[in-house]
C-alpha cells in the first residue's frame, strides 16, 4: 500500500508491506521525508523490499511457548548441513 499524507504542514509518502510468516504479522515500511525525496529514493527502497528475506530461523524466535527460553537448543550454523 502506498500513502500520502500531510504531517506538521509537510506533505510525505509512505509504502506499506505487511505479510504473514507463520502466525506472525510483520511489517515494513518505507517513508520519505517528502514527496521529491520518496520519489528520488523509491528504486533503491523498492530494491530492498524486493531481496527482503526473513530467515527461517527467525520465524519462531520471539514466541516464547515455541522457543521455551531456558532449555538448551542445539544449534546447527547456517550453511552446516543437518545431520
Amino acid at each position: 500500500r502506498f500513502y500520502t499524507f500531510r504531517e506538521n504542514d509537510i506533505t510525505r509518502k509512505r509504502k506499506v508491506w505487511a505479510m504473514y510468516v507463520a502466525d506472525w504479522l510483520m511489517v515494513v515500511t518505507y517513508q520519505g521525508e517528502s514527496v521529491e525525496e520518496w520519489e528520488h529514493w523509491y528504486a533503491m527502497a523498492n530494491q530492498s523490499f524486493f531481496h527482503f528475506v526473513i530467515p527461517p530461523e527467525l520465524f519462531y524466535a520471539t514466541d516464547r511457548d515455541l522457543t521455551k527460553k531456558g532449555t538448551p537448543v542445539a544449534r546447527v550454523p547456517r550453511g552446516k548441513p543437518k545431520n
